[in-house]
């Protein structure tokens, strides 16, 4: 058994190893101990722990969980400093016992003396390479209490403080200050790959020590969906502080990617923890989901719109003359509409190319929203060069005064589904009159089937003053001057797609902000224009995929239809790669331009409206 330690003037009996079986290795040890001369050391003769560096133990093993009990590698080689000073009397301890730990003695120190051994690594401090430990030889260089996990490392590592905001709904997080890095072999922390760990699964990690294998005295502290675990070690001192994700920006990682995740993929807030909740996987509080929105995402938002609406508006000027499509959406059903969404898309490319959003106290009432969103859209890109060859719109009949008064050379069609309903309504006059076959060719017959017995009704007579009277009321001039003004190639059935897909992104049962309103139509935009032009869907074996479907105007029978390909999502990872490369680095500039001030004009551009969007 090894009882003593064979380097000059250290008188340590704790974790000592003997000599190695291999001939190389030993000599090696030989010579950097000085006992050329001694090929074969007696064997109760060997070298402590604290005369080898962190490398020469399986420490990355242990620390990732693959080992349970640290060990010298077979290859390794003490390092021989002299010790640098005596430690006092008091701090010296008896070993009453040892036990055998592997290829290790481990001394049991006696309760009795009150006093534990002083193995607790030291920090280092700023331009000190090399650290020290007490013990009862003296300091030592690189010693062997530096172990994974410990509180002092290798590497030094920015110091964070994580703020008090990143709570969690289940458990309030408190202030405290840890230690951790941005980012791990070159890898950002929104890329790496997450698992569902159990919580006692997770802790079975931190109960024994990996110096002495005892049982540890471990605490835990949640921030968010951080864990952080420290450990302290009664017996020989040794002590970690684990946090479960890095720091950006004094933000824990996985609390601002959680935020974005929820807001870039369009989904709420109140329904994510729902689910967190009900699988008690731990989570963000909903302060923190507001005050990260507000401070980093929304501004991502529109700063990667920015970007893209750029693109968009540089296509359709290279391709000359552009036709508009444009077309309102309200926030909620009815005439009681805070928000009202203009949307203009280049019907060649069936690309968005702007979206406007329009506050109805902020130009009087609802039913001037559509109007006012109109004109600012336009206005817009006319200012950034789109030259407007046609425009297709609804029959608003705001958008046709400005057209007609502002707009002479653009040339302003209707939409032929908008138009279509003029024509259904149009065939009352006759259908009152029993006369169900119409001579206009875009509703050439009703749609119900013949009335007999029953269902015969009392019909207006021809040329009677009644029948007159409502004939004028339902074929105003005015209003029949209008089909011939239908568009004859475009259309705005993918306006009509876009609104239904912003449901998906902002409910119109859900109350939003101006600004989280604004912010949830840009994501939708992106997600529209990036699968705007989805193939159809093939099976394995290259055949086209279709879909049987049932529309309710088919009274039962079916239509097929060709079926696409599932979207894609590249916007996300476009915007998280701008989230943690630069907006939460240096959050600032793109506050600044989520927060400017938008100017549209107004008539011919003599007057200015300023609209704040942020």
């Amino acid at each position: 058994m090894v009882r003593s330690c064979s380097v000059a003037g250290c008188n340590s009996t704790a974790g000592l190893y003997c000599f190695p079986a291999d001939l190389e290795i030993r000599r090696q040890w030989l010579h950097v101990l000085g006992l050329e001369d001694r090929e074969f050391p007696p064997r109760a003769v060997g070298v402590c722990k604290l005369h080898f560096t962190r490398d020469c133990f399986n420490a990355m093993e242990v620390e990732m969980g693959f080992s349970k009990q640290l060990a010298l590698k077979s290859d390794a080689v003490p390092n021989a400093a002299p010790p640098a000073w005596t430690p006092p009397p008091q701090r010296r301890l008896e070993p009453t016992m040892t036990r055998d730990i592997g290829s290790q003695t481990e001394p049991v120190w006696s309760r009795s003396a009150g006093v534990q051994a002083n193995m607790k690594p030291m920090r280092r401090s700023k331009g000190q390479n090399a650290r020290s430990v007490s013990c009862d030889t003296g300091t030592l260089m690189e010693p062997f209490t530096d172990c994974p996990g410990a509180t002092s490392t290798p590497i030094k590592r920015k110091r964070c403080e994580v703020s008090t905001d990143d709570s969690s709904y289940h458990q309030d997080g408190s202030e405290c200050t840890m230690n951790s890095t941005r980012v791990f072999n070159e890898v950002l922390p929104h890329k790496v790959t997450k698992y569902i760990v159990y919580e006692d699964k997770l802790l079975e990690l931190f109960r024994r020590c990996p110096v002495c294998t005892r049982s540890l005295v471990v605490s835990q502290t949640t921030i968010g969906t951080l864990l952080r675990v420290k450990q302290q070690c009664a017996y020989c001192e040794y002590s970690s502080d684990w946090s479960s994700q890095p720091m950006v920006n004094n933000i824990p990682a996985g609390n601002l990617q959680l935020c974005a995740a929820v807001l870039f993929t369009g989904s709420s807030f109140c329904q994510i923890s729902k689910f967190l909740d009900a699988f008690k996987i731990q989570g963000i509080s909903e302060p923190c989901f507001h005050k990260h929105q507000a401070k980093l995402l929304i501004p991502t938002i529109n700063w990667q719109w920015k970007i893209e609406q750029d693109k968009a508006i540089e296509n359709a000027i290279a391709d000359g003359a552009v036709t508009l499509g444009g077309d309102m959406r309200a926030d909620s059903p009815g005439h009681s509409a805070k928000y009202g969404s203009y949307t203009m898309m280049d019907l060649k490319a069936n690309r968005v190319i702007d979206i406007q959003l329009v506050q109805s106290n902020e130009v009087g009432n609802s039913q001037r929203m559509e109007k006012k969103g109109f004109e600012r859209s336009l206005s817009l890109l006319e200012e950034r060069g789109v030259v407007v060859q046609s425009l297709v719109t609804d029959h608003h009949t705001g958008v046709q005064k400005f057209m007609r008064e502002q707009k002479k050379d653009i040339r302003h069609f209707f939409d032929p589904w908008h138009m279509g309903k003029v024509a259904k309504w149009s065939s009352v006059a006759n259908h009152i009159q029993n006369i169900h076959c119409h001579e206009n060719t875009l509703f050439p017959s009703c749609l119900h089937e013949p009335l007999v017995g029953d269902q015969t009704r009392h019909w207006l007579k021809p040329s009677t003053a009644a029948c007159e009277k409502f004939t004028a009321i339902l074929l105003s001039p005015r209003l029949l001057k209008d089909m011939l003004k239908i568009s004859p190639e475009y259309h705005t059935s993918g306006i009509e797609c876009f609104h239904s897909l912003i449901l998906k992104f902002s409910a119109k049962n859900v109350v939003f902000s101006f600004r989280g309103m604004l912010c949830r139509l840009q994501l939708a935009a992106m997600h529209y224009n990036e699968n705007a032009g989805r193939s159809q869907a093939s099976t394995a074996a290259g055949d086209l995929r279709y879909s049987i479907v049932f529309p309710k105007f088919k009274h039962g029978e079916f239509t097929v239809r060709a079926l696409k390909s599932n979207p894609t999502t590249g916007y996300i990872d476009k915007l998280m790669e701008l989230l943690f490369h630069h907006v939460v680095e240096d959050p600032q500039p793109y506050l600044d331009f989520s927060g400017q001030v938008y100017s549209a004009r107004q008539g011919g551009g003599s007057e200015q409206t300023q609209v704040k969007v942020l």
